[in-house]
């Protein structure tokens, strides 16, 4: 029998020790914790199927009828120790879970729309249980959008609401309302107590009040029963609640305020047989903390309808409405529980916060929340990760490694409990699996060639490596400015063949209103064309300008366009004369600032920029007309560029002369660079016709060739639109923190990321570009190719390797 036992200092010792004896094949069956070490029995294929010859039809039987016996058995027929026969138990529970989440995977697989469904579902506080039910009641042949439709509709129709609102009052009588501490019960009695004055008048209305305990809750009630002119009385006991409600017999409707209890007090039932005791019925109302966890929300639902036989509550009040991120959870436990909502309280207004509910809209509102996803919703790299999972796999190792290890190692798990088992193929597939929604008919050729070109592309690896880091906690400023830089400086040599090109996006000021900052990264690449990385990067929100420079503090709203100060940054960072500073836009003042700094860079212009040539000042669009343009390479196998370009100076510029009279700092003494005008049309190649035009200037040596200024220039037009890219990874970042507190901490990753998937767009016809669905992916839907690229880091993470 090869069942073997091996004992390890740790987790990973006594795993190397059982692959040693075993083979690469060796599987996991139980671990635990000893004091001197960590204990695992393991089997291989070769005992594993010993095992399965020795057990007769009846023990395989017994299997699924009775785990007890089913251990029992199995031991029993292949003459087992009890501690092995209790390993045996833990794998049937493990295997059976297994069958489970396989059938409940290949019906996902079948229908992709489902994913969506249920993964909107748990986004939105719903319990898996629910979403699970929804999701395989699906109409056939649903897309997504109706399939959420028909959820919608199918939630409204099962949420218990009671939308009469006389049918509550009609017969009058006494209502308590009961819960947990905090959940609102005083300030919702005194709202339920104005409604019911409007209603019938405060000489036929009174409240009372159990709480004895908290300090001032009389008080706080007797404040709103004097605003509303109605009576208050203490009830400490049952004895002086039937006092009380004998006094107050003429009143037609009675409100009692109940001391809140924990849902796991044992008095939680002696409230409930006090409130049978008064000598009238009681009508319970469940106040619901719509901001409470799933779990807390359905064992208050449990511990209230179950305290007390004959007496649970006719209904509930959901509370705090206004203070829920996710209102499935109170959603889903109404209707689990059957509890018809009476109200829906949003505020401490009283009583205008006190809504009478209405389903469709509840519903809706809900759903609509499940954009707004937490650290603890699944998102869909989560998902495709659970799907991928291998029949092989087994929570222990990973649970040992937890266990042993700590929370640091986590991103080092392996999926597979067969140890050296996680192959090429099956590393793979599973990556395949968290990029399926992407591309799901890539075949396997493509796939590798995907990996293959990202495991060799510096900006995605960088993307993933600042992903890492954030995902991780570590949202130091520093180590994300530290990694870029060094990254690039190590591989500069091997990508440039002369300079390193930045490119520096404008910041544009967002609405008043936004809620979303605008971004303005800096952008590093080869003097190729390849994107690098992205060192530096401010934000600007309505409140003020933010940045990932760590020693510089954040500035002022309205601060204007922060790419100079950038360039300067980065010039610092990286002496010498390599560096070229490209502008989405540059005043005349900074350009001028910048020739006298003697800085190497190239700006993209206007038509109307005014420019001196040859003694004329004229416009850069009167000037483009006189030259004659020179091809400077092929964009497609239908589109080229061609090129023209002018010696020209800044209006009122003297050269060497105005800069010796000029208060800025003198640079080497060298004299400032020439500056041209250059020209770029985007042509035809087939009909000869001007598809765009573009204007720039550029302060570079005579030794970069018109072709490539043209290539540049052309660079800096397509490069904008890494600025889309890079907010809306700062918003897919942003769901799994505070917006606001940890805003620059997300600034490098998010720049890093949309440089990545920018780059992966420009090349539509690569295998990356398809592999992360990033093909001709319209402008409104940069969300998914983020998404995907974020799966893909996921799945990852969950890897052998750790990376491409």
């Amino acid at each position: 029998m090869s069942i073997r036992r091996f004992t390890g200092a740790t987790a990973r010792d006594a795993l190397r020790q059982a692959r040693e004896a075993l083979g690469e094949d060796v599987m996991i069956l139980a671990n635990r914790q000893l004091d001197d070490g960590v204990e695992v029995l393991a089997i291989n294929e070769t005992g594993l199927a010993e095992l399965e010859a020795g057990l007769d039809a009846g023990a395989l039987a017994s299997v699924t009828a009775n785990e007890t016996a089913s251990s029992a058995a199995l031991a029993s027929a292949a003459g087992l120790s009890e501690e092995v026969r209790q390993a045996l138990g833990d794998l049937r529970g493990a295997m059976e879970s297994r069958i489970d989440g396989l059938i409940w995977g290949e019906t996902m697989r079948r229908a992709p729309v489902g994913v969506t469904v249920y993964r909107n579902l748990l986004g939105a506080g719903f319990s898996a249980a629910l979403a699970r039910a929804l999701t395989e009641r699906l109409p056939n042949n649903s897309v997504p959008d109706t399939a959420m439709q028909w959820v919608q509709a199918e939630l409204a129709a099962k949420l218990p609401v009671q939308s009469d609102e006389d049918q509550l009052w009609r017969e009058g009588g006494v209502f308590a309302l009961v819960g947990p501490t905090g959940v609102g019960k005083t300030t919702t009695t005194a709202k339920l107590a104005a409604r019911c004055v409007l209603k019938f008048g405060a000489e036929r209305v009174a409240m009372l009040t159990t709480d004895g305990y908290r300090i001032g809750a009389h008080e706080q009630l007797l404040i709103y029963g004097r605003i509303l002119g109605v009576p208050v009385l203490p009830a400490g006991d049952a004895d002086a609640l039937r006092d009380a409600l004998n006094e107050l017999s003429g009143k037609h409707v009675v409100l009692v305020d109940t001391v809140g209890m924990s849902q796991r007090d044992r008095q939680v039932a002696e409230q409930a047989a006090m409130l049978c005791g008064g000598g009238q019925p009681v009508r319970r109302l469940l106040v619901l903390n719509a901001a409470s966890h799933g779990d807390t929300l359905d064992e208050v639902a449990h511990a209230y309808r179950q305290s007390q036989a004959g007496s649970a509550p006719v209904g509930c009040i959901i509370s705090k409405v206004d203070e829920a991120t996710h209102l499935g959870a109170v959603l889903d436990t109404a209707i689990r529980h059957r509890l018809p909502i009476h109200y829906v309280s949003n505020g401490q207004k009283v009583p205008e916060n006190l809504l009478r509910p209405n389903a469709s809209k509840l519903v809706a509102r809900a759903l609509a929340q499940a954009t707004a996803r937490s650290l603890y919703t699944p998102s869909e790299a989560d998902l495709a990760i659970l799907r991928a999972t291998p029949k092989e796999s087994s929570p222990q190792e990973s649970n040992d490694a937890d266990s042993v290890e700590g929370p640091a190692d986590a991103s080092r798990h392996q999926p597979s409990a067969r140890i050296g088992k996680a192959s090429s193929d099956r590393h793979h597939r599973f990556l395949r699996a968290a990029v399926a929604a992407s591309a799901p008919s890539v075949d396997q050729a493509r796939f590798d060639q995907a990996l293959h070109d990202l495991k060799n592309d510096r900006a995605f690896q960088l993307a993933q490596h600042l992903w890492r880091q954030y995902t991780g906690g570590d949202t130091s400023l520093a180590l994300g400015t530290d990694a870029v830089l060094a990254d690039v400086r190590v591989h500069q040599s091997q990508s440039c063949e002369h300079h390193l090109l930045a490119w520096h996006l404008s910041l544009k000021k967002p609405a008043a209103t936004s809620a979303h900052p605008r971004l303005a990264p800096s952008l590093l690449f080869s003097d190729c064309g390849d994107a690098l990385g992205a060192p530096v990067c401010h934000a600007a929100t309505p409140q003020s300008t933010l940045t990932t420079q760590h020693e510089q503090p954040a500035l002022p709203a309205g601060q204007g366009d922060t790419a100079p100060a950038r360039a300067r940054w980065l010039s610092a960072q990286w002496p010498g004369d390599k560096l070229v500073h490209g502008f989405e836009a540059l005043s005349l003042a900074n350009m001028k600032a910048m020739q006298l700094e003697g800085r190497l860079w190239l700006a993209l212009c206007t038509q109307a920029q005014r420019v001196s040539h040859q003694q004329h000042v004229l416009t850069v669009k009167g000037l483009a007309g006189s030259l004659g343009y020179l091809p400077a390479g092929a964009l497609s196998h239908n589109r080229s560029l061609w090129v023209a370009t002018a010696a020209v100076q800044l209006p009122g510029w003297r050269g060497s002369a105005a800069r010796h009279a000029s208060s800025g700092p003198e640079v080497g003494g060298a004299e400032p660079q020439p500056l041209r005008l250059v020209v770029v049309r985007e042509v035809d190649s087939t009909s000869g016709r001007c598809l765009a035009q573009h204007h720039g200037l550029a302060a570079l040596p005579l030794s970069v060739g018109s072709a490539t200024l043209a290539q540049w220039l052309w660079m800096g037009t397509a490069v904008r639109q890494c600025r889309s890219w890079a907010e809306m990874a700062e918003r897919r970042l942003a769901l799994a923190a505070n917006p606001q507190e940890a805003l620059p901490a997300r600034l490098l990753p998010a720049a890093q990321l949309g440089l990545a998937a920018w780059q992966a767009a420009q090349r539509p016809a690569s295998a990356a570009a398809v592999v992360l669905g990033l093909a001709q992916l319209p402008k409104r839907r940069l969300d998914a190719g983020i998404d995907a690229m974020v799966r893909l880091f996921a799945a990852l993470e969950f890897t052998s390797e750790g990376n491409v």
